[in-house]
């Protein structure tokens, strides 16, 4: 069917190989040109596309060694956020003590001795801070959490 509508065109059409048959050996030698110099690009673009992915003007032992830097990095912010998380766990006040293992609460009058590892004059300033929890907790008296942690700032 193509072939019929081809013939019956009004312009005069010659088959491909026909027209290839018919050029001179100029207009050969230009097409063959262009041909390779586009074959030419399109395979210099392939080339620098593959050499150019995943490389850095750097260099590869820079990349590495940010590499390592930043898992490093890493170690030590885990390392830290596992220490805060632990002085945050052992940091606790008398009034703070909520059960002992025999499920009664302490009694905040009790007398109850705690070991304080830090030089004489820290472990006095954290006794007399135990003793204003302790004192502050019995009265009643005292802010809501939310006022400590939104106005952290003021004193009373």
């Amino acid at each position: 069917m193509a072939q019929d509508r081809i013939m019956a065109s009004s312009d005069i059409r010659i088959p491909g190989t026909e027209a290839i048959a018919s050029l001179t050996p100029e207009q050969r030698i230009r097409n063959f040109a262009m041909a390779l110099t586009l074959v030419g690009f399109a395979t210099g673009i392939w080339w620098y596309s593959i050499q150019a992915v995943g490389k850095s003007e750097t260099g590869v032992d820079q990349l590495r060694a940010e590499a390592q830097e930043a898992r490093g990095e890493a170690e030590r912010k885990s390392s830290q956020q596992r220490e805060a998380e632990e002085l945050a766990e052992l940091e606790v006040t008398m009034a703070n003590l909520e059960q002992s293992e025999g499920g009664e609460l302490i009694d905040a009058g009790a007398d109850i001795t705690v070991a304080v590892a830090a030089p004489d004059a820290i472990a006095r300033e954290e006794e007399e801070l135990n003793l204003a929890a302790r004192n502050k907790a019995g009265g009643g008296s005292g802010k809501p959490l939310w006022k400590k942690i939104v106005f952290f700032w003021r004193k009373e």
